[in-house]
């Protein structure tokens, strides 16, 4: 009695230990769900105009291994969906996949960052997308594991992110020169109108200062008296 029990104790221990030795892979990995991300470009106040500093892209994803996917809304597809797909000897794999334009004649530029490399990507239509990062080095794979491939884009088209470029230059453009007397109001040594009014701007934007007005005139009133 005594051996059968051993015998029907030790199958059941046998039948508890098959799914451990089971040599189906775990496709949890392979599965990686998708990760939301945030539309970024709201987070301006005044995305769709040109303005300081909007001219920079913003962050939509960050890959860091393989099976890491991310969905972002962005300025010309309602959905996009980056994947990292494979990684070789001196290649990576990755797929983007941008569903439903938001205009018909819309193009979209798409950065793809390393530390050491950048990869551009020109979107005109939907669809599943392969981008292939070339040259990659054993350097570049270690620095991917910390840092990951950081994808960017633009929140404006190409007219107003040049404005908003030059709307930032026009900050600092200015104040540059010794004499003041000079023609150009930019060369004398204090700082222009058009310089003046660029920086409250951005003061406005970012540190939510506007200036009171009725002080301002009220102390050059005095400054004349």
């Amino acid at each position: 009695m005594a051996t059968l029990n051993k015998i029907i104790s030790s199958i059941i221990i046998l039948l508890c230990l098959i799914p451990i030795f089971s040599s189906e892979p775990d496709l949890s990995f392979a599965n990686k769900e998708i990760i939301e991300n945030e539309d970024l470009c709201l987070r301006r106040p005044y995305h769709k105009q040109a303005e300081p500093f909007y001219f920079a892209p913003v962050l939509r994803a960050k890959l860091l291994q393989v099976g890491d996917k991310f969905s972002f809304p962005s300025r010309c597809f309602k959905k996009n969906i980056v994947s990292f797909k494979e990684i070789s000897k001196d290649k990576i794999t990755l797929s983007l996949q941008n569903i439903e334009k938001t205009d018909t004649f819309y193009s979209e530029l798409f950065i793809f960052h390393t530390s050491n490399h950048n990869f551009l990507q020109f979107i005109l239509f939907e669809g599943e997308h392969t981008i292939v990062l070339k040259y990659i080095t054993q350097n570049d794979k270690d620095e991917i594991k910390l840092n990951g491939i950081k994808l960017y884009s633009f929140c404006a088209g190409l007219g107003t992110t040049i404005q908003s470029l030059f709307k930032t230059f026009k900050a600092y453009y200015g104040g540059i020169g010794y004499d003041p007397k000079a023609k150009n109001p930019r060369f004398r040594p204090s700082i222009s109108r058009d310089q003046e009014k660029a920086n409250l701007r951005i003061m406005e934007l970012y540190n939510h200062y506007t200036p009171e007005k009725e002080k301002i005139i009220l102390l050059l009133i005095l400054i004349k008296i």
